[in-house]
């Protein structure tokens, strides 16, 4: 019975993880049963990290974002890929990589 009620909690987390952009300038981070939208907009800063503390990201290879006064740690497939794509989207954010930083305007 415990590990049924596990797998009622562990296996939607498996399935259902994934950061996407919509079509109304907002960042949509699904992880198992949470759901949070925030505005590409009020994006200040991302930063690469491996912290393991518990966040809405399965992977240790981690991008922790602050968002307005809010962090918050994410992992995505394409790490390159989601910076452009913010870059692109919200020219003003700050890009901090482990080894240095990458871009800052």
């Amino acid at each position: 019975l415990c590990l049924v009620l596990c797998d009622i909690f562990i296996i939607p987390t498996l399935l259902r993880n994934y950061v996407e952009f919509d079509g109304k300038g907002n960042l949509l981070i699904v992880f198992g049963f949470q759901k949070a939208t925030y505005p590409v907009s009020k994006i200040r800063r991302l930063r690469e990290t491996s912290n393991p503390l518990a966040s809405l990201a399965a992977s240790f290879d981690r991008i922790e974002l602050r968002i307005g006064y809010e962090e918050l740690m994410i992992a995505v497939k394409d790490k390159e890929e989601f910076f452009a794509e913010i870059e692109r989207r919200c020219p003003q954010v700050e890009i901090v990589r482990r080894a240095s930083v990458s871009k800052s305007r």
